[in-house]
């Protein structure tokens, strides 16, 4: 349970134990009466249970699955180590992803971009003069 859903059990159970009224709780939650009356018989019947979001529990639709993970993070370590991986997966595999997608699936099995594993530039390569200690010094 979040911090929100916790705020509402506590407080409906100290309207039932007469501890509370409904309008200071409505002013503490931030919702009407009618709404109150129907968290108490929520909480009559499923008791904490009935304040937990009903699709915390529920996978996303366009989650992919865990063998397809696998699938491109082999197809990458074994097949394809390319910077245009994602193209080569669409015309060769035929499995249309998207850049960010790709990116997530391989950060999250320890995969870097190639372009992460270039050399870093070199600093510095045009020094600045030092200051002269006077202002009105030229040379």
């Amino acid at each position: 349970m979040n911090y929100k859903e916790k705020l509402k059990c506590k407080t409906i159970i100290k309207i039932i134990n007469g501890k509370l009224n409904k309008k200071k709780v409505s002013i503490i939650i931030g919702c009407s009466e009618r709404i109150i009356n129907q968290l108490i018989n929520i909480y009559k019947k499923l008791e904490k249970n009935g304040f937990i979001h009903k699709s915390k529990f529920n996978i996303p639709i366009n989650k992919l699955d865990l063998k397809f993970r696998e699938k491109i993070v082999n197809l990458y370590k074994e097949k394809y180590y390319v910077t245009h991986f994602r193209e080569k997966l669409k015309e060769l595999e035929n499995i249309n992803i998207s850049y960010g997608t790709l990116y997530i699936i391989l950060s999250e099995n320890g995969i870097k971009s190639p372009k992460e594993n270039r050399k870093p530039k070199k600093q510095n390569l045009h020094p600045l003069k030092e200051r002269k200690k006077y202002f009105s010094e030229l040379v």
